[in-house]
C-alpha cells in the first residue's frame, strides 16, 4: 500500500469540508483533483470513504475509524513544525546577521 500525503491531506478537508468543492477551495487545487486524490486514497485502503448525500460527502464509519489515525499523524507534524520553528529561531538568536 502507498499512500501519500495529498491523498490523506485531501481525505482530512473534505471530510472537514463535507464537499470535495470546499476541499478543493481550501487545498488551492480543482475539484477533479480532489475526486482523483479521494479515488486512488480509497484504492489503496481497500474500502470506501465517503456515502454521496446529495450534494455532500459523509463519511463511513470505517473513514471515521481512519479519520483518528490521521489526526494524531497531522499532530506529530504540527510538533515537528513547532521544534523547526523553535530551533530556527534559536539559530537566528546565535546568530543575528544570519
Amino acid at each position: 500500500m502507498r499512500l501519500t500525503f495529498r491523498q490523506i491531506e485531501a481525505f482530512q478537508h473534505v471530510i472537514a469540508a463535507g464537499s470535495v468543492t470546499d476541499a478543493a477551495a481550501v487545498l488551492g487545487v480543482s475539484q477533479p483533483a480532489v475526486s482523483r486524490l479521494l479515488a486512488d486514497f480509497e484504492a489503496q485502503v481497500g474500502f470506501r470513504l465517503f456515502q454521496k448525500t446529495g450534494r455532500s460527502l459523509t463519511p463511513t464509519p470505517e473513514a471515521r475509524m481512519l479519520l483518528d489515525s490521521v489526526r494524531r499523524a497531522f499532530g506529530g507534524l504540527d510538533r515537528i513544525r513547532e521544534a523547526a520553528e523553535a530551533i530556527e529561531a534559536r539559530v537566528r538568536k546565535a546568530r543575528p546577521d544570519a
